[in-house]
């Protein structure tokens, strides 16, 4: 079993009511119309890209957060991303 995913954002996820996962995100945002798959709700909390806004906004809507804190957690977990992306760069490279 791969290990947990922990970055800011699903920190603010684990701190929602009723302990969701990406699956119960995944069905809050079906039933507002946007069709997402789980890579991306994944790749959203790594940081390693940002979809759309109606994507970050039900998301914050699903964990009952508000938008600002979902987008600056993005940014913590966005450089996160960076920095394992520029060490792993180094390690190719030698």
């Amino acid at each position: 079993m791969p290990p947990s995913l922990d970055t800011p954002l699903t920190r603010l996820r684990r701190l929602a009511p009723g302990s969701l996962t990406q699956a119960d995100i995944l069905g809050y945002m079906r039933k507002k119309g946007l069709r997402r798959d789980q890579v991306t709700v994944s790749d959203f909390e790594r940081g390693k890209y940002m979809p759309a806004a109606p994507f970050s906004r039900h998301y914050a809507d699903a964990i009952g957060q508000k938008h600002d804190a979902v987008l600056a957690a993005w940014e913590e977990a966005r450089k996160g991303y960076r920095r394992r992306e520029a060490k792993a760069s180094k390690k190719t490279r030698r």
